[in-house]
C-alpha cells in the first residue's frame, strides 16, 4: 500500500512539475527511491507487484498502466524499455475516459514521445491528437504543447 501511496504521488509531482519541453524522460525518482529505501510497514497489506500493476492495467485502471509506463521510462524494478513505456503510455491513455485526471496525464506522456522522435518515429500528426485528447481532459500543459505542434505541423 506505502508504494501505491507514492507511486501516485509521484504521479502527481510528474502532473505538477509538467513537461515543460519535448520529451518525457522526466526525474521524479526521489520518491519512487524512498520507497525502496523505506522499511515495509507490517500493518500494511501485502505489497503491489509487477503482475498486480498489469493485471490492475489489463482490467482498464489507468493509474497501473501509467504507473507501469513511468516504471519502464526509468527503469525502476523493470528493464528500462521506451517502447513498453510509451506502450503503456497509450494503453493508459486509449482506455481513460475524458475526464480521467491519469488518463490525461499518460495521454501527454505518449503525444510527448511521438512529439520528440524517443522511442519510436516521429509523428507531430499523432502527437497533436493526443495532446488534444489531454487538452480536453483539463491538461493545460498538454493545451500549450498542442499549439506548438499545431504551428511546427503548419511551418512544414
Amino acid at each position: 500500500m506505502a508504494y501505491r501511496r507514492l507511486t501516485i504521488t509521484a504521479v502527481w509531482v510528474l502532473a505538477c512539475v509538467g513537461p515543460g519541453q519535448p520529451g518525457w524522460a522526466y526525474a521524479a525518482s526521489a520518491d519512487i527511491q524512498e520507497a525502496d529505501e523505506a522499511e515495509a510497514d507490517p500493518s500494511d497489506p501485502a505489497p503491489i507487484t509487477l503482475e498486480d500493476m498489469q493485471q490492475g492495467c489489463d482490467d482498464g485502471v489507468a493509474i497501473d498502466c501509467l504507473t507501469l509506463g513511468h516504471m519502464y521510462r526509468d527503469g525502476n524494478g523493470v528493464a528500462q524499455d521506451a517502447a513498453s513505456a510509451i506502450a503503456m503510455y497509450r494503453t493508459a491513455c486509449d482506455i481513460s475516459k475524458s475526464d480521467d485526471e491519469f488518463g490525461s496525464y499518460a495521454c501527454h506522456f505518449a503525444a510527448a514521445a511521438y512529439e520528440s522522435g524517443e522511442g519510436l518515429p516521429q509523428d507531430l500528426t499523432r502527437a497533436l491528437q493526443l495532446y488534444e485528447k489531454s487538452c480536453k481532459a483539463g491538461n493545460d500543459d498538454s493545451c500549450s504543447q498542442a499549439r506548438v505542434v499545431r504551428l511546427a505541423i503548419s511551418k512544414s
